[in-house]
């Protein structure tokens, strides 16, 4: 990396207002020709990071006054900028707004209104995990059950070594076990 660009990093890195450093990783990405994955090997962040900060640069400006006037934090900025639709956006950000919603309760309301996931309600507890590992482990002890929940979705995965022969014999078992529960 040249001085040049060492030094517009070292500004940028400096910078404390979010949107001067968005602003400053834009016209460097501009004059010095380069891609934001460069910018984030030279930086050394993950390259999503410096696409979060240049989404900022297209968030209305009543959502950049509620950063200025700090209503909303840098975090719900980054949340909010993922919206493309901007009357949503500002719809959102009225909503975050009026219910003071911490950074963890935007992300849920982004994530919701993006992937139409309601992201209501709890996790299951250990205990039903256990029970469905123990279902699939009575057809071979052997295969390993991985059971995961998360507020978008939920999965068990079920791994098998062995080769076709075993993991096909396996696999006719969960299918014998699912047509005897119907």
């Amino acid at each position: 990396m040249n001085t040049d660009i060492s030094i517009y990093i070292q500004n940028i890195q400096s910078q404390t207002d979010i949107f001067k450093k968005a602003k400053e990783i834009q016209d460097l990405l501009s004059l010095k020709n380069l891609t934001s994955r460069q910018l984030a090997g030279f930086m050394s962040v993950d390259p999503s990071y410096i696409s979060s900060l240049l989404r900022l640069l297209t968030l209305p400006e009543i959502v950049v006054d509620g950063y200025y006037s700090k209503s909303v934090t840098a975090t719900h900025l980054i949340i909010l900028s993922r919206i493309k639709d901007q009357q949503l956006l500002v719809s959102l950000y009225e909503i975050i707004l009026t219910n003071s919603l911490t950074t963890a309760q935007t992300e849920r309301l982004i994530s919701e209104k993006l992937q139409s996931v309601d992201t209501t309600g709890t996790r299951v507890n250990d205990q039903v995990k256990q029970k469905i590992k123990a279902f699939f482990m009575q057809i071979d002890p052997t295969i390993d059950v991985f059971v995961t929940q998360t507020r978008r979705k939920a999965s068990v995965i079920i791994t098998s070594k062995g080769g076709y022969t075993k993991s096909s014999h396996i696999l006719s078992k969960i299918s014998e076990l699912y047509r005897s529960d119907k």
